[in-house]
């Protein structure tokens, strides 16, 4: 299984929460926490062009696909 990556913000109470979303009810999982500072304040053009660039094609799951999105439903004319 490829590592699910989440950002999240530790609550008042010292502890965290984290979305998962494996879509294996019932399974045993291994969770991993890697307690590192994030830097605060606002992200430069030049730092968001560089996540940009790291997370581009990092999906390395083979059988990720987009699902059928369907058709567009019939509409009534403007008139």
């Amino acid at each position: 299984m490829s590592p699910i990556t989440h950002i999240v913000k530790v609550g008042r109470d010292g502890n965290v929460v984290v979305p998962v979303g494996v879509n294996r009810a019932g399974d045993d999982v291994e969770v991993v926490v890697r307690d590192a500072q994030l830097p605060k304040g606002e992200v430069t053009p030049e730092q968001w062009r560089e996540f940009v660039t790291q997370t581009a094609g990092s999906i390395a799951d083979p059988t990720f696909a987009r699902p059928p999105q369907g058709d567009y439903e019939d509409r009534q004319a403007l008139e």
